[in-house]
């Protein structure tokens, strides 16, 4: 999957082969099917896993590594073996599972997705033809999605009608096809950056239009703190900033002053809130049982409820049981993987992405001309899926990890320089520090005035 390794430069031209040709279309394929959900097949029934859609990425993972014959995948190299342990870690956690042919069904759909996505990335994307070829596809998967979306909400009042089963996946999607429009911004072309802003606009008034929804309600507070990542990687006038840290108290102070008795209303009465909330206890403690490969993909947890007590006010253990024998997860990625598939696994998952955001940031900052994707186009949608996975397990999704991934492949290779300018990286996190004592300050300002 993610790559920590500079892996040396990208190919301006490459010789296509037959069984190369093949693989980009199936990819193609891939990607459309992902981005829309269709067509869609119970293969096991009774099984949620979407082990179709993990059969089609299985497919394609393994036909890009046969079409690179003769130019073979170094299988000594630091990424191959990252893989090779990931996909290790899961299968024996999964055989050791009580429940494995749930849990093996799972790990299939999670690693042929987030391993197809990856390396279909890396082995097909490694041209400016190909990435400006892939670039207009995913620009016309958008607008597709952007017109189902407002089709559902137009016909149905649910944005995710026409695409999936959930809003959850809908705003995942919106998020990270962000880096269509994100590249045409950034892109000296006026026509293009006219377009991408459209699309950023739409997709964000999408967002605001379902926001009241829970599962789209988590996802509209991202592209703001995108937006305010994005200003931290340009320098600003004396004058600009004032204005900006101006707005940012302002905004702020006034958020904090009106959430603050509705945060404390639904702390105390929605359990999704304190389910999560307990979670980063709870799954620490199942971590702390099982160390080493987890409890299984999927698994049932109320077993280890007996030795546990809740912390969470207005959370009775009654309704913590009942929510966790319906989810089986922490809705929450990262502590789901830790709960389920061991520490291992999620140190070194966890630590070759933030290699490859940290290395994106790098290269965002020193700015390099003439990328089909821009570092930033890249790193915003990346670090925005990141905060999403917060609240949602979406890498269970093929739909999600696949172009997660994708944008970990077209992150991976590192074509820059050993380092960013000291000064623009001390400037960057000067800004970012900036930004968070303001808008810290004003958020806690306002709930004090709410009191």
């Amino acid at each position: 999957m993610p790559d920590p390794v500079n892996q040396g430069h990208a190919e301006p031209t490459a010789t296509t082969s037959r069984g190369e040709k093949l693989a980009w279309l199936l990819f193609l394929a891939t990607s459309l099917h992902l981005a829309l959900m269709q067509p869609t097949l119970n293969i096991i029934p009774g099984e949620r896993a979407k082990v179709f859609s993990g059969l089609w990425c299985a497919l394609i993972l393994l036909i890009v590594l046969v079409s690179q014959r003769p130019r073979s995948v170094n299988w000594k190299s630091p990424p191959v073996l990252i893989s090779l342990t990931l996909f290790i870690l899961v299968l024996v956690s999964s055989l050791r599972s009580p429940e494995k042919a749930s849990s093996l069904a799972r790990a299939f759909v999670i690693i042929s997705a987030g391993l197809g996505g990856y390396w279909s990335a890396r082995l097909l994307l490694r041209t400016p033809e190909r990435q400006r070829c892939f670039l207009w596809f995913s620009l016309g998967l958008l607008v597709i999605i952007l017109l189902l979306c407002s089709a559902g909400i137009w016909t149905t009042g649910s944005v995710f009608h026409f695409l999936d089963e959930h809003y959850h996946p809908v705003g995942s999607r919106l998020i990270l096809f962000s880096f269509v429009p994100l590249a045409l911004v950034l892109s000296p072309v006026r026509l293009q950056m006219g377009l991408g802003i459209a699309l950023l606009g739409v997709g964000y008034l999408i967002l605001l239009l379902t926001g009241k929804n829970l599962g789209m309600g988590s996802a509209l507070v991202i592209p703001p703190a995108l937006g305010l990542l994005a200003a931290c990687f340009r320098p600003w006038t004396g004058r600009q900033l004032g204005i900006i840290l101006f707005l940012l108290f302002l905004v702020s102070a006034t958020a904090g002053h009106l959430l603050r008795p509705i945060m404390a209303e639904k702390n105390k009465y929605h359990e999704s809130v304190a389910y999560r909330l307990e979670n980063v206890r709870f799954s620490w403690h199942l971590a702390r049982e099982h160390p080493w490969f987890g409890i299984g993909l999927w698994a049932s947890r109320e077993g280890y409820l007996r030795d546990y007590e809740i912390k969470y006010p207005y959370l009775t253990k009654e309704d913590f049981s009942a929510w966790t024998r319906k989810l089986k997860t922490s809705e929450n990625n990262f502590l789901t993987f830790m709960a389920d598939l061991g520490l291992p696994f999620i140190l070194l998952y966890s630590g070759v992405v933030l290699v490859i955001l940290g290395r994106l940031t790098g290269r965002a900052l020193q700015a390099p001309a003439g990328a089909v994707f821009p570092p930033l186009a890249l790193l915003l949608p990346l670090v925005g899926e990141i905060l999403h996975l917060q609240v949602f397990d979406g890498l269970f999704h093929p739909q999600v990890s696949w172009f997660f991934h994708i944008l970990l492949g077209l992150a991976a290779p590192y074509t820059g320089s050993s380092a960013p300018p000291p000064r623009d990286s001390k400037a960057f996190a000067a800004r970012f520090l900036l930004f968070g004592v303001v808008i810290a300050g004003g958020a806690a300002l306002g709930m004090m005035l709410s009191r």
